[in-house]
């Protein structure tokens, strides 16, 4: 029997099958659209972001590209190495920037009783060291 005359029950909902959709069921063709209306900057640090991405942005040489536009050059100019001397100088300038306009916030941490005499950022973790004693930011969160 169905719901009595007059009643404002709705019908029963279907409950969907589909399962939470994430970045990784995004087709790599489609991230590589999306990478491509980003600056040289900000593809960068998306590379920085997870693996899944570096690895499009690689394969893609989204960043090659990218770079020999912005240098107005051809590809019997580059080399992988004038690429990572660029983007070095990239992001120090963009470090400089920010401590100039003065918009950037320092958290402090002390991983190391003495002074620190090497300083590294590798795949976006901090590192430091003194003497044969490494430091990482992540092993201490």
């Amino acid at each position: 029997m169905g719901p009595p005359p007059g009643s404002k029950r709705s019908p029963p909902k279907k409950r969907s099958s589909t399962t939470p959709t994430s970045i990784r069921s995004l087709e790599h063709d489609t991230l590589c659209i999306i990478f491509s209306y980003l600056g040289l900057f900000d593809v960068v640090r998306s590379s920085a972001v997870c693996k899944f991405w570096n690895e499009i942005i690689k394969r893609s040489k989204l960043l090659q590209l990218l770079y020999l536009k912005q240098q107005r050059s051809s590809r019997s100019d580059f080399s992988e190495e004038s690429l990572n001397v660029y983007l070095e100088e990239l992001a120090i300038e963009h470090q400089r920037q920010s401590l100039v306009q003065g918009s950037l916030h320092i958290d402090q941490w002390k991983g190391h009783s003495l002074g620190v005499d090497q300083c590294r950022m590798k795949r976006g973790l901090v590192l430091t060291g003194v003497g044969d004693k490494v430091w990482s930011l992540s092993a201490n969160l």
